[in-house]
């Protein structure tokens, strides 16, 4: 380990860059901090005050290899892999929202560039793999198929083929990551804009529509992701949307901001968030629907 290095240790599934769209900043001794609302799923109840977005969906050395001995193997890899993409996804999301800003791009027939489109595809289904329960599930999986193998090769062996790893292309290429990101090709991309921050989100941002059962491709009929408080990223099969729908920007109507609402409510895990205090109405969507799935 490089002299001078500093482990990142509490490592987010939810990035801290991520949630900085659904929070406030506030400077605190020349220090910018930025604060969430949370709704807590299980206790069924709003946090009473917004919490420190470092604070949230994150384990102790989630994406760490270890030897036998316990010891960690290429200390922080994964973790600064993500930190890579997150930074890359930041500056997409930047430039959407100037875009966003800007009247004319309305008119627009191609918002996104396929750079642009490429990192929101990859970070999307990063946040699919890099999720606890996935990666549980993946050792699951594979212990089940392998009986000999025991939780610390399954966990590594899982990590190392869930998550996009490393500067090897041609491994990278044969990681569950790499292939599933192919789903998502020849997709529309349209961004949905509201006209106050009322886009909320969860641990489990990634809303899927999925296709009927043997459609060849595996793409989903849609996917729904929040951008930040204000934006809403959709794909469709480009074959489904007019020319003008294919790369555009759209003002959300009330109707739809209530699915989006209503959609991030049932995707729940643990946690929803907002930037703004959750208010009477949507608690009420929220705790109905939970108690449904229930």
């Amino acid at each position: 380990m490089p002299k001078g290095f500093i482990s990142t240790i509490d490592q987010h599934y939810i990035p801290q860059m991520y949630l900085k769209g659904f929070s406030e900043s506030v400077q605190k001794s020349k220090e910018e901090k930025f604060y969430i609302w949370q709704y807590n799923i299980k206790k069924m109840q709003q946090i009473k005050v917004p919490v420190p977005i470092k604070s949230v969906c994150y384990e102790k050395n989630l994406y760490e290899l270890r030897n036998n001995a316990g010891d960690f193997v290429a200390r922080n890899m994964i973790e600064n892999t993500f930190g890579r993409l997150e930074y890359e996804t930041s500056k997409v999301i930047e430039s959407i929202k100037e875009k966003v800003g800007k009247t004319y791009c309305y008119d627009c027939e191609a918002v996104l560039s396929e750079y642009d489109k490429s990192i929101l595809i990859i970070f999307m289904n990063s946040l699919i793999f890099r999720d606890p329960v996935t990666i549980e599930n993946g050792m699951k999986i594979l212990q089940k198929n392998n009986p000999n193998l025991d939780s610390l090769d399954a966990r590594n062996f899982t990590l190392m083929n869930l998550l996009p790893i490393g500067e090897d292309t041609k491994w990278n290429e044969h990681t569950v990551i790499r292939s599933a990101i192919n789903r998502y090709n020849d997709m529309a991309f349209q961004i949905g804009v509201s006209d106050g921050d009322d886009i909320i989100t969860c641990d489990r941002p990634i809303i899927e529509w999925l296709s009927m059962a043997g459609d060849s491709d595996n793409r989903p009929k849609a996917v729904a992701f929040p951008l930040t408080s204000r934006m809403v990223l959709y794909l469709y099969p480009i074959e489904n949307v007019s020319e003008r729908g294919k790369n555009c920007i759209f003002h959300m109507d009330e109707q739809r901001i209530r699915d989006m609402q209503h959609n991030i409510a049932v995707y729940s895990r643990d946690y929803v968030f907002s930037k703004t205090k959750f208010s009477e109405e949507q608690v009420g969507m929220i705790e109905n629907i939970k108690n449904q799935v229930e």
